[in-house]
């Protein structure tokens, strides 16, 4: 089943909602540390540092729109995956996004887009439901994505991978 765009906007909406930090690189600014040692080392103020950090912020929230096309590319590929119990802490979104962008040149075109922001992703694994762990000053998320599903949509990137081995019982 294919994701609409009506769809993916839901599901942007709904990340944006849960995670209003939200931005095409992820949960919250990119080197936000580095920044504000810039700033400290400029001299400005908390005040400063704060208002610049707000005014960045949600100019990359507001950017999040122009990515719903990546939104639905990460939500096709998480479309027939249901979440697990237990947060997987073997990969985050970061990881996620690249899987996908495999997984998308594998079944498209070359003329195709493959490129997901973390952002993309992020927003639609928490629009579909997805549970997660986010960290302060950390761009990636984790999901409760199943390995196993995990491995699957791998196998069918690469063909060449091949199948998990069942143990043989005598």
């Amino acid at each position: 089943m294919t994701i609409t765009i009506r769809q993916a906007t839901q599901y942007l909406a709904e990340a944006l909602r849960q995670m209003p930090n939200l931005t095409p690189n992820g949960h919250g600014l990119y080197d936000q540390r580095g920044r504000r040692a810039k700033d400290r080392a400029a001299k400005k103020t908390a005040a400063e540092i704060e208002e610049r950090e707000k005014a960045e912020l949600a100019n990359e929230t507001a950017e999040m729109s122009q990515h719903i096309g990546e939104v639905v590319l990460a939500a096709e590929w998480l479309q027939d995956i249901a979440g697990g119990a237990r947060v997987n802490t073997k990969h985050t979104s970061y990881g996620y996004k690249h899987m996908v962008e495999r997984w998308q040149r594998a079944r498209a075109s070359a003329h195709d887009r493959h490129y997901v922001s973390n952002g993309a992703f992020i927003a639609a694994a928490i629009g579909m439901g997805f549970k997660f762990k986010a960290e302060t000053d950390n761009l990636n998320v984790q999901f409760n994505i199943p390995e196993a599903a995990v491995k699957k949509r791998e196998r069918e990137a690469s063909p060449e991978l091949k199948p998990a081995r069942r143990p043989r019982y005598a």
